[in-house]
């Protein structure tokens, strides 16, 4: 308990004064994206469907709105107006989000519209998957395929694949789909370990590579994202959207704002870490929330704090976020240097980037 005070209190600096808050947080629980040719499981465990939002996931994130809340009560009085909220098109991030404000902004008296009822609607904006600049599909981005192609042949991921031949063969073998990169071993081992959550079976051949899978896997991003192309390309638009918000706030263009929040996937978070070089080996689970925070300090000059929440005990919904310092920045970051920081990588040109030149 005294631990949880002492790191609390930072999140209250009376020298600073809070702002405006955004998070970039991931989807809850889900069912499996995916089988693989040999799974001895039935599809029809999963009732809402592949790569659904599970009643779990619901849950977690509805608690983790109400942490939310806890953290930020001083701060805003639930008016629906001081939120908005930006989601990828996929059925789950939205549904994450629509479960997180049922506890985060659930209506204090003065707004709520039927009696009895601890719930207001809060629009949240999706855009088509085509047009998803900001936390849309890679896919509709040519200039990422060709380089995470790239990335996939350079002399560190190479590398790193060939130490990891035999396994990707061994899993090949075993489970009938085509493991040739660690891109493969994830998308397999998410499989396997969902269905091992939900206590269904598992293979035997499995247990005796468990533990170089999980290496692999908790290696995924570090390798993938370790490109500055890859990050301007993947993470530039959501960083320069969050910062032109920035700017708005400043400026006075958005008074009663006080969040923005961000439903999206595990990818998103990992590889704006990986542009603030905050990644390390770090994995994503549900419900991982990363925070920017816009303070005024002592002279009235704007500063940024990033805050990171995640945990694999899904029930720990008290859980102190973890305070993260940009390079060459103490806790509180001048926005001067912070902008310094991802001026490289933040961007709103998002079509002209992801043409390939001719």
């Amino acid at each position: 308990v005294l631990l949880f005070t002492l790191i609390f209190k930072t999140i209250a600096d009376d020298n600073y004064k809070l702002q405006f808050v955004q998070m970039i947080y991931r989807h809850g629980d889900r069912a499996p994206k995916r089988t693989y040719p040999t799974d001895p499981n039935p599809l029809g465990v999963w009732t809402l469907g592949l790569g659904a939002l599970t009643q779990n996931g619901r849950r977690q994130h509805y608690h983790l709105g109400r942490r939310f809340r806890e953290i930020y009560k001083d701060f805003f009085t639930t008016k629906p107006t001081e939120v908005d909220a930006l989601s990828n098109r996929n059925p789950r991030c939205l549904s994450s989000a629509e479960s997180n404000f049922a506890s985060f902004f659930s209506p204090k008296p003065r707004w709520q519209f039927e009696e009895g009822l601890s719930w207001q609607p809060i629009p949240i904006i999706s855009i088509p998957f085509v047009l998803d600049e900001y936390i849309g599909n890679p896919e509709e981005c040519p200039a990422f395929q060709k380089a995470l192609i790239k990335q996939l042949n350079t002399p560190s991921n190479k590398a790193f694949n060939a130490k990891h031949k035999d396994l990707y063969d061994y899993l090949s073998r075993h489970s009938g789909a085509k493991i040739d990169n660690y891109l493969n071993v994830k998308d397999l081992y998410e499989t396997l370990y969902i269905e091992e959550k939900y206590k269904m079976i598992i293979p035997d051949w499995l247990s005796s590579v468990l533990d170089e899978v999980r290496h692999v896997y908790n290696n995924v991003f570090v390798h993938a994202f370790n490109s500055t192309e890859i990050q301007r390309l993947r993470a530039g638009p959501l960083l320069g959207i969050i910062n032109n918000m920035f700017e708005e706030k400043m400026n006075g263009t958005l008074p009663e704002l006080k969040f923005r929040t961000y439903s999206a996937h595990d990818d998103n978070i990992a590889v704006v870490l990986a542009a603030l070089d905050l990644l390390t080996n770090r994995m994503i689970p549900y419900c991982s929330t990363l925070i920017f925070e816009l303070y005024t300090g002592p002279q009235d000059d704007p500063y940024i704090r990033l805050l990171f929440m995640n945990t694999l005990n899904y029930d720990k919904y008290d859980q102190v976020p973890e305070i993260l310092t940009l390079p060459g920045c103490q806790e509180y970051c001048p926005y001067t240097k912070y902008l310094e920081i991802t001026q490289p990588f933040a961007h709103l040109n998002f079509d002209n980037e992801c043409q390939i030149e001719s």
